[in-house]
């Protein structure tokens, strides 16, 4: 079961995987209101086929550990696919980390994760934010029945998915994502981001990632 190819499971992760916290970097300021800001970027159509980012509804939830993601909110792009999230300090409840998640087709998911900072924080989605963001969801919830190839791995407590574990999954995303499609490669793409970040740990080799994917 993997965020982009079913309907039923969005509601486990805007693992806008944005997991809205666009998986990787973000601006913003120290305290405040948290608010994730940004637009879903449209890939091309041989790597999401019928997609679309106006009006788009996306899920913006919390990590969780061996869970699913907990919903937060749920918001809509408008007409360009931008997207704003409400105040999240009272919705996270300790967490932090946030993925957040757009339906773009029938059978896609486009997202990420961001880690939050406190007041508005700016983030675009596209192909690399959601295999990051898929990646992170394994790393957190686990990925026991999803038929993946991840292989064996300790799950992480959100705590743990920071701005420099979500940078290393996003590094090792950009390598692969031109390859990627949305409808059916993203779980193989996060387990190889997963294997050679050493789940995050570290920046991910051409030659790991051309041999993974």
């Amino acid at each position: 079961m993997t965020w982009t190819v079913s309907r039923s499971k969005r509601r486990w992760g805007i693992v806008l995987c944005a997991v809205l916290f666009a998986c990787g970097g973000g601006g913003g300021g120290n305290g405040g209101e948290s608010v994730l800001t940004g637009s879903l970027v449209l890939p091309p159509a041989n790597q999401c086929a019928g997609c679309s980012v106006a009006n788009r509804t996306t899920d913006v939830l919390a990590l969780n550990h061996n869970a699913a993601p907990r919903l937060v909110a749920t918001i809509e792009t408008d007409g360009q696919g931008r997207y704003v999230t409400p105040g999240l300090n009272n919705l996270l409840l300790g967490s932090r980390a946030v993925i957040l998640v757009a339906s773009v087709s029938q059978s896609a998911g486009l997202g990420g994760v961001e880690e939050v900072h406190g007041g508005t924080q700016n983030k675009d989605f596209n192909v690399y934010t959601q295999v990051a963001c898929q990646a992170a969801v394994f790393l957190t919830a686990g990925d026991a029945g999803n038929g993946t190839a991840c292989g064996a791995f300790a799950t992480l407590d959100p705590s743990l998915v920071d701005d420099t574990r979500i940078h290393n999954l996003e590094q090792a995303a950009t390598l692969i994502a031109d390859r990627v499609n949305l409808s059916t490669d993203v779980a193989r793409a996060a387990c190889a981001v997963i294997n050679c970040t050493f789940a995050g740990a570290a920046s991910a080799s051409a030659e790991c990632m051309a041999g993974a994917f």
